[in-house]
């Protein structure tokens, strides 16, 4: 989690965008007092979630926005950016979606309308989502890595209670304290579920005992109304059996008539049937009749038919033969064409085959040419290349000769410069020797003002100590007034609620009954006054004589008898409830009371208001205070028209011969109430006055503490002053040494160059004698090269001159073989025209033969096809005078097939009417059998209106079950088997009728009761084990907050044990000696016990941290810091002046132990202190060259 920077726009003075880089190991932060350092602390706080406002040294959180400048106006907003590496941040898990990539950006904006947004990288949070990333790291709201300035020592001031708090942090245990007390906050939400279902389950305990009777009702009642239903069943199932027997014998009847009428209508479908027969035998008649005269006109018009066609066969044989003779004559002039163009043919491919032999011949020649030709080229191919290899080696021996002619004279120059650089660097050596004295010697004197202005800075910064020391005490004082001041105005505060509640409890008369509140408060009744009020007992007579007036205290006490009169009737009109009403001028003047030896009067601890002496004489004038019980009852018999009450009230003795005895419940009543209330006032009176001198005595300290502290801060000016004094000298004087190492390294240098000039000339000289020598060497090959050169060219151009010859013969041979090609490819040519011709004329023969053979086959088909016809119009007219005979016999038919027809058609009327009688008899069967049927279905209504059931019709052979009707069993006993049929239904309905009147009896039953009573019954189950599971759950949530409390216990255990260890080690480190420990206080409450510090500077006693100086408080401080980095470290650290308390040899030790540590954390330092500039790798200053706007420069340092 190392920061990576911080942006800053409109936050505090910090008015234009501003970025902070932060890169890893130490950064230091400086500046002159009120730039703005410390609202860089601030912007951190802020953007990881900070809410209180005084923590960044306002009074509300619209004061880190920028309020303007004498020059700047105010802004709007305030936004911060903490930019940080994402590797290592353990994300819960609804943030790692948004929090993906190298970098993850926390974002705070705060606009003065009071909108507040929290961002991670530009997604909108919660600011419990900020918090939650920063949880147990060290650098959360906790947080004991980020020191502010001038609190290095909350640390060490705080009570040992609070100081716990940053070993939680360091422990990692917040989020198990978080856990733990949501486990808390379950648990108490579970015990009030608990409560509840309580309350649900006896209130259903209520419904259970009233359904449970309602429900044993509504069985009974079921009882009484099931056996009637089933006796009553039975009952209308015997009717419903004697109407089925009838409905039998009526279904019978007309089961018969419908088999007569069947009959009839069988012998009626007869003769439709033979009717049906012969109607259809005369339709087909007539239409045979009318069929045959169809096929005699049909043969009619075939015979025509087909004596036209004989004709048309005979025309087309004339034809044909005519078509014959024509082609007999083209086909004779064809093949004499033909046998001339075959001639023609053959004395072409003669002269063609003797071409062909020619240029076989030709060819055979011309390729023996080539392969001289070929033959000659290779030996002229390899003879350059042998000449191109040796014309290389002469180029590359010459290249050579020109390359060592020229490395020669290039040597004997660089001999000549390396002579004048030897000469030239000797000179430059002189002269850096006179430079490297004098860069020494003004070393020497920038030590000396540097010493000089150090010692200045020790001076001023012991004042700047001691200023420091006297504004830590001054602090001290003031932040215990401040304590004492916060304290006493927390006491004033509550003195104050207190009163204020008991005065309004008084003015609204708490404790009083609702109708002497009605008359006092709204009846606007002039002078009216509770009984109480007239009336203020001694504190230890309170709450006796509350008991002794009782319902009396509410008496209305008024002036006058008519204003008694108007209240009463006021009560009247409103019907409130009772109370008493007394006016003031009818009573009577109190006698002069009895004083009993022993007793003391009540009245003599009273205190009466003024005028109301007569109403308290009335109700207490007459009692007397006795110690005991004995006196008591002594007393009575003595002055029996005395009241006599015990101290404690447990005992009274009234004139009315009556006692009282026992305890009243504890309760603050109306005396009580005003007497706290006159105590309070007294009190408020004395705890304004010390909160005025406490707020003096603070107004004096505070300032005393602000000369102080701008003294001291005049002084740390000063000294900021002078260590920039001191930073510039220690610049200069680096310049100096600077100069100085060069001088002398230029001195190195030179003699070091000298010394590589001789060397290299030595060099030079050597590599000028090797190449002379090869040079000679390679002038003599190039001689040689030349020559063979030379002789090879002479060669080629032999060579050339056979392949020119060879290629002149070639070429003639190649026309001459041409020129016969082309001879041989016209003759081919013409040869392959004329045997296409030929086979054109071949194929005309062969077309001209297939048509005179199609004619003949056609004429052969004409002389058959016309033999067939002559002797199908033969067949046709025979057929034709058949049909004529035919006809005249189906007409014939036709007439016998009417006459049959109409004798069956009277028969069909006589039966017609013998059906219509049958008919008339069957309705009349079916009109009783509805009738009957409607009966039986009013029967089986019956049975469904009374019991939602259909009975079933039950025969004289069917029995009741008595065992399903154990009312009437009860009644017949054994005598019903015995019994006849018709007496057992006579019992059957007498029964019936009882139990209707008993059903009668039941009235209106609830008989949702059973089901209500069994749901309730269930509801009453489930909660209870609803209740179970809950009160396991709260076995499972303390067990969860006893493993919680183990593991914070352990953690915290470990955590401190280490951390006192490593304070151990640190703290003899920066006091250079003594020991210190921490100290738990209450050891054997580790999760509940306080931090405490026990530390002895060296010199010193093992003593409370309280009691050291500021200066050993503040290294005491950090070194616990330090412990809890070396125990925890946090991802980065961030300490405001946290120097400013310590000396040098302490500073010089804190920056060791700084140094040491940010190996592993990342450190942001503001700082004043030089030395701790010296140890920083990047330092930004903040300045601020406009009043009131900050702005950042850096400086990198290695």
């Amino acid at each position: 989690m190392r920061l990576k920077r911080l942006e800053l726009q409109g936050f505090k003075s910090f008015v234009d965008r501003t970025i902070l880089p932060f890169e890893p190991g130490i950064t230091g932060v400086v500046g002159p007092n009120g730039c703005g350092k410390s609202n860089i602390v601030d912007a951190i706080q802020w953007v990881m979630g900070e809410q209180s406002a005084k923590h960044l040294r306002g009074d509300s959180m619209a004061d880190v926005i920028f309020n303007g400048s004498e020059h700047r106006a105010a802004t709007s907003m305030a936004e911060v950016s903490l930019v940080m590496d994402a590797s290592g941040v353990n994300l819960p898990p609804h943030l790692i979606p948004i929090a993906k990539g190298d970098e993850m950006a926390i974002t705070r904006r705060l606009f003065r309308d009071g909108t507040a947004e929290y961002l991670i990288n530009k997604t909108p949070v919660r600011l419990k989502d900020v918090h939650e990333v920063f949880m147990d790291t060290g650098v959360g709201r906790r947080a004991y890595s980020i020191i502010e300035q001038g609190q290095i020592d909350r640390m060490i001031n705080v009570k040992p209670d609070d100081r716990r708090g940053i070993f939680e942090e360091v422990a990692g245990i917040t989020k198990y304290k978080t856990k733990r007390r949501e486990a808390e906050r379950k648990l108490e939400a579970t015990r009030l579920n608990i409560e509840r279902v309580d309350d649900i389950i006896r209130e259903l305990d209520k419904q259970i005992r009233s359904l449970k009777i309602q429900a044993t009702r509504a069985r009974k009642y079921k009882e009484i109304k099931g056996e009637l239903e089933k006796v009553d069943l039975f009952l209308l199932g015997r009717k419903l059996f004697s109407l089925q027997e009838t409905l039998n014998n009526l279904t019978e009847q007309r089961l018969k008539l419908r088999e007569a009428r069947s009959e009839l209508e069988t012998e009626h479908s007869r003769y439709e049937a033979q009717s049906s027969e012969l109607d259809v035998k005369r339709v087909d008649q007539e239409r045979l009749s009318q069929t045959v005269e169809v096929q005699e006109r049909e043969f009619t018009l075939k015979v025509q038919k087909l004596e036209n066609q004989l004709a048309l066969f005979q025309q087309e044989q004339q034809h044909i033969e005519q078509a014959q003779q024509t082609r007999a004559q083209e086909s004779e002039e064809i093949s004499n064409k033909l046998v001339e163009s075959e001639r023609e043919t053959e004395s072409l491919s003669e002269e063609l085959q003797g071409l062909e032999s020619a240029l076989f011949s030709s060819r055979e020649a011309i390729e023996a040419r080539q392969n001289e030709l070929t033959e000659v080229q290779s030996r002229l191919i390899d003879g350059e290349k042998e000449r191109s290899h040796a014309q290389k080696e002469l180029s590359h021996t010459t290249e050579k000769s020109i390359y060592l002619e020229n490395q020669l004279e290039h040597g004997r120059q660089k001999e000549a410069e390396f002579n004048a650089r030897s000469e030239a660097l000797n000179g430059r050596l002189t002269e850096s020797v006179s430079a490297l004295d004098a860069a020494k010697k003004a070393v020497i004197e920038a030590d000396e003002r540097v010493a000089e202005c150090q010692e200045r800075g020790q001076r001023v910064e012991k004042e700047v100590s001691e200023l420091y020391q006297e504004c830590q005490q001054i602090s001290s004082n003031l932040s215990e007034v401040e304590e004492e001041l916060f304290q006493t105005r927390e006491k004033f505060h509550g003195i104050r609620s207190r009163l204020e509640s008991l005065k309004e409890l008084q003015e609204n008369l708490e404790g009083y009954s609702p109708t002497a509140k009605e008359v006092l408060l709204k009846m606007d009744v002039e002078g009216a006054l509770p009984l109480a009020e007239a009336m203020q007992p001694d504190s230890e007579v309170e709450e006796l004589v509350e008991v002794l007036l009782g319902e009396s205290s509410n008496t209305v006490v008024v002036q006058t008898a008519e204003t008694a009169r108007l209240v009463v009737e006021k009560i009247r009109e409103s019907q409130l409830e009772r109370v008493g009403i007394l006016a003031l001028e009818e009573i009577p003047p109190a006698l002069a009371p009895v004083h009993p030896p022993g007793a003391q009067p009540l009245m003599d601890r009273v205190r009466v208001r003024p005028g109301y002496e007569a109403v308290a004489q009335k109700w207490l004038g007459n009692i007397f205070i006795v110690e005991d019980d004995q006196t008591v009852f002594g007393l009575r018999t003595q002055f029996p028209e005395a009241t006599f009450v015990t101290r404690d009230a447990l005992l009274a003795a009234h004139a009315n011969r009556t006692f009282t005895c026992g305890t009243t419940p504890t309760r603050q009543g109306i005396f009580a109430r005003r007497r706290q209330i006159e105590e309070l006032e007294a009190q408020l009176t004395e705890v304004e006055v010390e909160v005025n001198a406490l707020g003096s005595r603070r107004e004096t300290l505070l300032a005393e503490l602000e000369t102080q502290e701008r003294r001291h801060s005049e002084m740390k000016d000063k000294l900021s002053s002078l260590h920039v004094e001191a930073v510039g000298y220690r610049k200069e004087r680096e310049k100096v040494q600077i100069e100085r190492e060069r001088s002398e390294k230029e001195y190195l240098l030179l003699t070091e160059e000298s010394q590589t000039n001789s060397q290299q000339l030595d060099e030079i000289r050597v590599k000028l004698e090797g190449w002379a020598n090869e040079l000679e060497t390679f002038q003599q090959r190039k001689v040689e090269m030349a020559a063979e050169v030379e002789r090879l060219a002479q060669e080629l151009e032999g060579a050339r001159q056979k392949t020119a010859e060879i290629q002149n013969l070639l070429k003639t041979q190649q026309i001459e073989y041409s020129k016969m090609e082309e001879r041989c490819t016209g003759l081919e040519e013409k040869r392959n025209s004329l045997e296409s011709q030929n086979s054109q004329l071949r194929v005309r023969l062969e077309n001209l033969s297939k048509k005179t053979e199609q004619d003949q086959m056609r004429l052969r088909a004409i002389e058959d096809d016309s033999t067939r016809v002559r002797a199908d119009r033969d067949e046709s007219s025979e057929k034709r005078n058949e049909l004529v005979t035919h006809l005249a016999q189906v007409r014939e038919a036709y007439g016998i097939t009417c006459q049959e027809l109409n004798e069956i058609r009277l028969k069909k009327e006589a039966i017609q009417g013998e059906r219509q009688a049958a008919a008339d008899r069957i309705q009349e069967v079916e009109i009783r059998l509805a009738h009957e049927e409607s009966n039986f279905e009013h029967q089986k209504n019956i049975s469904l209106e009374r019991y939602n059931q259909q009975a079933s019709p039950k025969d004289e052979a069917a029995q009741l079950n008595l065992e399903e009707v154990p009312l009437l069993q009860g009644q017949v006993k054994d005598e019903w088997l015995s019994l006849p049929t018709e007496e057992k239904d006579a019992l059957m309905e007498e029964h019936v009728e009882n139990l209707r009147t008993k059903v009668g009896r039941y009235g209106e039953v609830n008989l949702t009761a059973i089901n209500e009573f069994e749901e309730v019954q269930k509801r009453h189950d489930f909660l209870t084990t609803q209740k179970l599971d809950l009160e396991n759950s709260i076995k499972i949530l303390e067990q969860a907050i006893k493993r919680i409390d183990e593991t914070t216990e352990r953690r915290f255990r470990e955590t401190f044990e280490g951390v006192n260890e490593k304070f151990q080690e640190v703290f003899p480190i920066l006091f250079n000696g003594g020991k210190a420990k921490l100290a738990l206080t209450n050891p054997e409450n580790i999760l509940e016990s306080g931090v405490d510090i026990m530390a002895m500077p060296p010199g010193k006693r093992l003593q409370s941290i309280s009691l050291l100086s500021g200066g050993e408080k503040a290294l005491t401080a950090v070194s616990l810091v330090l412990a809890i980095f070396a125990r925890k470290p946090s991802p980065f650290c961030l300490l405001d002046e946290v120097d400013a308390p310590l000396d040098e040899a302490n500073v010089s030790r804190f920056n060791t132990v700084i140094k040491k540590m940010a190996t592993k954390s990342q450190f942001i330092l503001v700082t004043h202190n030089r030395k701790t500039m010296d140890i920083v790798d990047a330092l930004f200053g903040v300045t601020m060259e406009q009043a009131g706007i900050s702005k950042m420069t850096s400086v990198r340092l290695n």
